[in-house]
């Protein structure tokens, strides 16, 4: 699992930036760059909400806590996917 992890983690340092510059660079030329950086800063914003909001164990998450289900913290979307496979 931990190779999965990684591999994902990987994938987006190394590819979400470029991407996210291919993105902006492309927004910058329609729109004034200044309206392009605050959309941006926008969209993390509301998609870091959404993210908490639907997971709210990640508020609660105290590092060095191990449980015996590796994936009881996880949500219950999550769960349910992970014991149906």
């Amino acid at each position: 699992m931990r190779g999965r992890i990684q591999g994902s983690l990987t994938v987006v340092l190394l590819g979400g930036p470029h991407i996210a510059n291919l993105l902006h660079g492309a927004s910058a030329s329609i729109l004034d760059h200044r309206v392009v950086i605050c959309a941006g800063g926008l969209l993390t914003t509301v998609t870091v909400a959404a993210i908490t909001g639907a997971l709210p164990e990640l508020r609660n998450y105290t590092p060095g806590t191990t449980t015996s289900d590796p994936t009881e913290n996880l949500g219950s979307y999550f769960h349910s996917v992970v014991h149906q496979a």
